[in-house]
């Protein structure tokens, strides 16, 4: 693997633990609003 492989992996995987741990924390319709968008942008 070279370092970009690494890097988008380790992105990726911090995108998908951090969203589902934002979204987990976040009460307020919304930033679950925004981070929704960002999850579609995503598929």
């Amino acid at each position: 693997m070279n370092k970009n492989q690494i890097f988008s992996a380790i992105k990726r995987g911090f995108e998908i633990s951090g969203i589902n741990a934002l979204s987990m924390a976040a009460s307020s319709p919304s930033v679950n609003k925004a981070l929704q968008e960002m999850i579609d942008e995503q598929r």
